[in-house]
């Protein structure tokens, strides 16, 4: 009899679990919609309905068992700042944000997402530090902050994120040098922080990044020379890093980057005489730019004077 109490308890029990799991969900959006104007929204359907489920809200998408896994609200012209209670949505596996007016800080919750593997909030108008709690996030996958008014510097918690594949961190205001963690992320493919404030040398540790296939770190103040390194990015299909202060010699090991396609290392301070590999790789290139450096090509050798001379436009 006593075991049949318990299992009634118990059928009893779940239920309400599941309910309970449900208001809490539905009050992180309604949270959500008042911090970020829902009232303006281009599009609100079904939004704090007290007789449509959560589940059909207009952006929200859920999983079998009815929780939030998706919110998909891009150019939607939400406004405001991302409340702390985002983080309550425990299954939230996308944030897609983009092209809206999102503004204030990231809050520190967001570590607390812990399904979380996709974040765009490209095009908003985020300011301050990218916290560093963002280093909890260790199913994160793509990382899409471009076009906002970040600053400071990239935190080295980033290096938590160890399934990261995309970071966009371009087009802010982010200071400071490279953290070493960042180059810990065996999986990143996709790496842009250009058109920032980034300064100090790229690490040699840039090649380990072995699965890296997009390098864009133009337009900010990196100094120093390019690492020989950069050869063991065999996987490397794009290399901009025009517009810093690299000095010295090209590296070597540029030569055995068999897929490379465009190459930007213009407006720098490298020096000394191109060397003879030089001639090959460019021409496989599909774009190619050393110009406004103070490189010296060989005399006879025109293919070399040829990929030194016009700047390709910024």
């Amino acid at each position: 009899m006593r075991v049949l109490r318990w299992a009634l308890a118990i059928v009893l029990l779940v239920p309400c679990v599941a309910c309970a799991s449900d208001d809490v969900e539905r009050e992180a959006l309604v949270d959500f919609y008042r911090s970020t104007g829902g009232p303006d929204w281009v599009k609100s359907d079904f939004w704090l309905s007290a007789t449509v489920p959560h589940c059909e809200w207009h952006g929200v998408e859920c999983d079998d068992q009815g929780r939030v896994v998706e919110l998909q609200l891009f150019d939607n012209d939400l406004a405001g700042p991302l409340p702390e209670s985002i983080c309550d949505l425990k299954h939230l596996h996308t944030m897609y944000f983009s092209f809206n007016r999102i503004s204030g800080r990231i809050p520190d919750s967001i570590g607390e997402c812990d399904a979380l593997e996709n974040v765009w909030l490209k095009a908003n108008e985020l300011e301050g530090e990218i916290p560093a709690s963002i280093g909890k996030l260790d199913e994160l996958r793509w990382l899409d902050l471009h076009v906002n008014r970040l600053s400071g510097a990239i935190p080295s918690a980033i290096g938590g994120c160890e399934k990261l594949e995309k970071l966009r961190l371009d087009r802010n205001e982010l200071s400071g040098p490279l953290p070493a963690s960042l180059f810990r992320l065996s999986h990143l493919t996709d790496l842009y922080l250009h058109r920032n404030q980034l300064s100090g040398v790229l690490p040699a540790g840039i090649g380990g990044l072995g699965e890296l296939r997009y390098l864009f770190v133009g337009h900010n103040r990196f100094e120093g020379p390019l690492p020989a390194s950069l050869g063991k990015l065999g996987q490397l299909v794009t290399l901009r890093a025009e517009h810093n202060r690299f000095s010295g010699p090209l590296p070597p090991g540029l030569e055995r980057l068999g897929n490379l396609q465009i190459l930007r290392l213009d407006h720098n301070e490298l020096s000394g005489t191109v060397p003879t590999w030089w001639p090959a790789v460019a021409e496989r290139l599909q774009v190619c730019d050393l110009a406004g450096n103070g490189l010296r090509c060989p005399e006879e050798d025109a293919a070399c004077s040829c990929a030194v001379g016009d700047p390709t436009p910024p």
